[in-house]
């Protein structure tokens, strides 16, 4: 099962006492929850790949022209 379905249900389940337009809100309030959070995971993502590729590069510089890039050996990721 899904997260998005599980916070539903659990929203739903929770809020039996809660009348119906206030437990239709927090459901659609769990969903935006959980569609910013899958967005977040995405930019990490995006962010990690970049830093993957700027090292990839740099290495790639370095080994080609040791001699004139070694004042970058700072910009290695570690």
């Amino acid at each position: 099962m899904s997260l998005n379905k599980v916070l539903i249900e659990q929203t739903i389940n929770a809020s039996w006492d809660v009348q119906p337009c206030r437990c239709t809100k927090l459901v659609v309030k769990n969903q935006k929850i959980v569609q910013d959070m899958a967005c977040i995971n995405t930019q990490r993502v995006a962010i990690v790949a970049f830093m993957l590729a700027e090292e990839t590069f740099l290495k790639e510089v370095l080994l080609e022209d040791d001699c004139n890039c070694k004042g970058m050996e700072f910009l290695k990721l570690k």
